[in-house]
C-alpha cells in the first residue's frame, strides 16, 4: 500500500488520508501494516535457511555394499547380542580428547538452563565446565547418534498388516525402513516386502535423523568410512572444516576404540562390506550398534529362507558386544574417528 504525503493545504483526497482518518480505522490500518511487515520478514528469513533433509531423499536407488564373505558372516554370528539394547545400561562413556564423561551425566548437565554452568559438585561436573564449544557439539552429536540407534533397535515397532515383523529388519540395499519394500539389492530373489535397512542404511539413518544430510544414492559402507564423504555431511553442523577432524585411523588396538567411532570391516578381497558405530562402556567393555543380516543371494548360492529370517531374531538394527579376541585374531577392520578441534 503506497502512501502519498503532500502539504496539508493540498491533500489528495483520492489517496488514503492518515490526517483525517477515524482513530479506529487508523489503528486497524497500522495493525495491517505491521502484520504485512512481519509476514515479509518471516518469508525472507525462511528463504535463507538451509533445506532440511527430506524423507524421500533417503530412499531411492541406493548403492549396494559388496557381499560379505564367510569370514565376516562368522564374525557377525559370533558376537553376543545385548539382552536389552533399549535400556542403555550399563553406563557408556564419552571420550573427548583426554576428557571422559558418561553419556547420562552429560545429557543431564546439558539440559540445565542454557548458558548456565552447573555447580561443580563432582569431578565430572567440573570437567563438563571445561568443554569447548566444539567438544559440546561433538558430544551432542554422539549422544544423538546413541539415542537414535537405541530407538531403531527397539523390539516394539508396530507394522500394520504384518504381525510377524515386530522390529526393524535387515534389508540389503535399503536406506530407509518406513516404506515396506522388497530388499533393493535382491528384489529378483526375495519377493517378501520388509521394513528394514542394511548396515550402511543404519549409519545413513543415524545421520539423517540427526539432521545431517547424506547422499543416499552413494551411501554405502565404502563411502561412509571415507573422511571426505563424511565431511560433506558434517561441515554444516560444525560450522566448517576448521572446527573438527575426520580421520581414517585404519586398524588400531581395540582398547583405543571409543564411543562414536565408526568401525568398518573388509572381506578377503579388501572391500569394505560392513560398518557399525562403537559404544564403550564405563567398565571398558566394547559394544557396537549395527544392522545385521544376510543377503538372500550369497556366494554359496540363494537361500530364500533368509527373506523371513531377516525380519527378526537378531537381524536388523541391534546392539552387540564385540568379540575382541575373535576380531583381533582374524578380522580385517578399521576405525574412522570424528574429533573436535
Amino acid at each position: 500500500m503506497k502512501l502519498i504525503l503532500k502539504s496539508e493545504s493540498n491533500i489528495d483526497t483520492t489517496k488514503l488520508n492518515l490526517y483525517t482518518m477515524h482513530p479506529i480505522k487508523k489503528l486497524l490500518f497500522n495493525a495491517l501494516c505491521l502484520i504485512s511487515l512481519a509476514v515479509l520478514a518471516q518469508s525472507c528469513t525462511q528463504g535463507n535457511k538451509p533445506n532440511k533433509p527430506r524423507l524421500q531423499d533417503s530412499i531411492i536407488n541406493s548403492k549396494l555394499d559388496p557381499l560379505p564373505d564367510e569370514n565376516i558372516s562368522n564374525f557377525l554370528d559370533s558376537t553376543k547380542i545385548v539382552a536389552a539394547p533399549d535400556s542403555l545400561k550399563p553406563e557408556q562413556v564419552l571420550t573427548l580428547g583426554k576428557k571422559r564423561i558418561t553419556f547420562n551425566l552429560f545429557s543431564y548437565l546439558r539440559k540445565l538452563k542454557k548458558g548456565r554452568r552447573p555447580f561443580a559438585l563432582t569431578e565430572q561436573a567440573r570437567l563438563f565446565n571445561t568443554l569447548t564449544p566444539n567438544e559440546l557439539k561433538l558430544a551432542d552429536l554422539f549422544t544423538t547418534f546413541r539415542d537414535k540407534a537405541a530407538n531403531m533397535c527397539r523390539k516394539n515397532f508396530v507394522f500394520p498388516g504384518d504381525p510377524r515383523q515386530t522390529k526393524i529388519g535387515y534389508s540389503w540395499g535399503s536406506k530407509q525402513y518406513l516404506a515396506k519394500v522388497t530388499p533393493p539389492g535382491e528384489a529378483d530373489y526375495c519377493k517378501y516386502k520388509i521394513h528394514g535397512v542394511d548396515c550402511s542404511g543404519f549409519i545413513f539413518q543415524l545421520f539423517f535423523q540427526s539432521g545431517l544430510k547424506m547422499d543416499s544414492s552413494i551411501a554405502c559402507s565404502g563411502n561412509e568410512k571415507n573422511p571426505q564423504f563424511l565431511k560433506r555431511s558434517l561441515d554444516p553442523y560444525f560450522g566448517g572444516p576448521n572446527n573438527y577432524t575426520v580421520t581414517d585411523l585404519k586398524r588400531i588396538d581395540t582398547s583405543k576404540i571409543i564411543s562414536g567411532d565408526l568401525l568398518y570391516f573388509k572381506n578377503t578381497n579388501g572391500a569394505v562390506v560392513h560398518i557399525a558405530i562403537a559404544l564403550r562402556e564405563i567398565s571398558g567393555q566394547l559394544s557396537y550398534y549395527a544392522s545385521l543380516g544376510g543377503p538372500v543371494k550369497g556366494k554359496s548360492g540363494i537361500n530364500l529362507g533368509q527373506c523371513t529370517v531377516n525380519l527378526n531374531n537378531g537381524h536388523g538394527p541391534i546392539l552387540k558386544v564385540l568379540d575382541i579376541a575373535f576380531l583381533e585374531d582374524k578380522r580385517a577392520y578399521g576405525v574412522v574417528r570424528i574429533a573436535a578441534k
